[in-house]
């Protein structure tokens, strides 16, 4: 199978599933690691915490010793933490020596309502600007988003804006 960043050199690519993000995270991960490549992890919907991998290790699903090897993960506990990581994403590459990104479940703090949608949108065009620009010079970014299945209200438009931002946009279903 081809990862979902080898088919992304130089693109922003959007993958979609109707399934726990969490668990296609690691698999996304763990495709994306296994030819060596080092890989930062945007994490701000908690996928990677030390926890779900464990538990995704006892069920079979990924090595997550082997996988931590070549993971460079950044956490964003709040919207503006996440918008502040992407945004200064150009010196994390530099540090990390990869230009490989994986950000799952983006779209999860910003539907936070503590914050408003005014505010919540603004940060998402911000962060689709940035991703855009880092993708036109050669970095390689997947972002993981949740179907939306419930009611969002002043917020639907988030997902469908995100899919206008992307080079690609792909569909994983539970078959």
């Amino acid at each position: 199978m081809t990862t979902l960043l080898a088919e992304s050199t130089g693109k922003l690519t959007i993958a979609m599933s109707d399934r726990r993000l969490d668990e296609l995270a690691f698999r996304t991960a763990a495709e994306i690691v296994d030819s060596g490549e080092p890989l930062i992890v945007v994490d701000a919907a908690g996928c990677f915490e030390p926890n779900r991998m464990t538990h995704s290790a006892r069920i079979g699903a990924i090595d997550p010793a082997g996988l931590m090897k070549h993971l460079h993960i950044l956490r964003a506990n709040s919207a503006l933490e996440m918008e502040n990581v992407i945004l200064n994403l150009e010196s994390t590459f530099e540090r990390c020596g990869t230009r490989h990104v994986l950000i799952p479940d983006l779209l999860t703090c910003l539907y936070d309502p503590s914050i408003s949608t005014r505010d919540a949108a603004h940060i998402l065009g911000r962060v689709k600007a940035r991703l855009e620009e880092l993708a036109e010079t050669g970095a390689r970014i997947v972002v993981l988003c949740r179907q939306a299945s419930n009611d969002l209200g002043t917020r639907s438009h988030f997902l469908p804006s995100l899919r206008a931002s992307a080079d690609r946009v792909y569909l994983r279903s539970n078959t």
